[in-house]
């Protein structure tokens, strides 16, 4: 089981995210078990009205957007996560709720996390939580 963050989603979905570190990712978490926060689905929901508004990506480009996103199969966490909690590990390490929310599953569940963000992927590593992919690909 792996914690995917949306902007490591969306590495896997836009046609115009294909780069090395995408694929690498693509590879690591290949056959895994995804799970997400709820939060999740909003930010894939918003990131992508925002790329449809932006002109990033065409309305004929979403059903096959969301058939990757499909085929990803990130299962969602059941139940919500203690706000005290999340704003004490956001603040320590100095990255938002939103992605400590992400970065606390991964503690809590002993799992590694696949995340492109810079600033999460250096949490990650000062909690010692596995990186997909690992720190020296991005």
């Amino acid at each position: 089981m792996e914690v995917v963050d949306t902007p490591a989603a969306l590495a896997l979905s836009l046609p115009d995210e294909r780069h090395e570190v995408s694929e690498a990712l693509g590879r690591s978490i290949h056959d895994c078990t995804l799970i997400v926060p709820r939060l999740w689905h909003y930010e894939i929901a918003n990131a992508l009205l925002v790329s449809l508004r932006r002109g990033r990506i065409q309305e004929q480009e979403l059903p096959p957007i969301l058939a990757a996103l499909r085929q990803l199969n990130a299962r969602t966490l059941d139940g919500s996560l203690d706000i005290a909690q999340l704003l004490a590990l956001a603040r320590t390490a100095g990255i938002s709720a939103y992605d400590a929310s992400y970065l606390e599953i991964a503690v809590s569940r002993g799992t590694a996390l696949a995340t492109l963000d810079k600033k999460l992927r250096n949490a990650a590593k000062a909690a010692n939580v596995t990186l997909i992919p690992p720190m020296n690909e991005t």
